[in-house]
């Protein structure tokens, strides 16, 4: 891959990955309660399924999801109740815990932080779908595979900047918003686009 097909790659990934969506949204609500530095094994996990996905589009699959009906139905209605459960969970919240101190968490919740970021993006199937069509336009035909080493590490490094990048305003958020009314406020707002990214995915159709 040559340096300019490079660069139209990354440049695309970067304006993907800070359009906002659920995991941007997730990397926020991570800092705010977690604290940026926790928020790396949101990162992680946010990355990580990430790779799932790519290597799932390049090896294929990713087509056969593109025109099975069922396969796409069954991951996007697990996607949509993922959503809406973590939306209602917000929405639901009391608000008792507002003043916990930031950072105050231990070794189970950094593993929490990681899975959950791992499952609210492995299930978003309109990302594999996005790399099917994405990845075509920058593999050569007849090329080694350090070209999908190229694709996979640079995808790897601008998902993970990206995600701690919102989380570390997220954790900005946290430090502002110290009153608990205030608080209760930001997670009624962030679970409310949740439960409709929740409901958006659910109507989704396989085009």
């Amino acid at each position: 891959m040559n340096l300019d097909n490079w660069l139209l790659y990354a440049g695309t990934l970067i304006l993907v990955s800070l359009a906002p969506g659920p995991s941007v949204l997730l990397a926020l609500q991570q800092g705010r309660r977690a604290g940026s530095r926790l928020a790396l094994f949101g990162a992680l996990g946010n990355t990580a399924a990430g790779q799932i996905q790519a290597l799932i589009s390049i090896l294929g699959l990713g087509a056969v999801l593109a025109v099975s009906r069922e396969w796409f139905t069954a991951i996007k209605l697990l996607g949509a109740i993922y959503l809406c459960y973590l939306g209602l969970k917000l929405l639901l919240r009391s608000g008792a815990d507002a003043q916990e101190p930031q950072g105050a968490t231990g070794p189970r919740n950094a593993t929490g932080l990681f899975v959950q970021a791992f499952l609210v993006t492995l299930s978003n199937p309109k990302s594999i779908l996005f790399f099917v069509a994405l990845f075509p336009q920058f593999i050569v035909a007849g090329g080694n595979g350090s070209q999908y080493l190229i694709l996979l590490l640079t995808m790897a490094a601008i998902a993970f900047a990206s995600f701690w990048l919102y989380a570390c305003g997220g954790g900005w958020l946290g430090r502002a918003l110290q009153s608990p009314r205030w608080v209760r406020a930001f997670d009624a707002a962030v679970g409310s686009v949740f439960v409709g990214l929740g409901i958006s995915l659910a109507w989704m159709k396989n085009a």
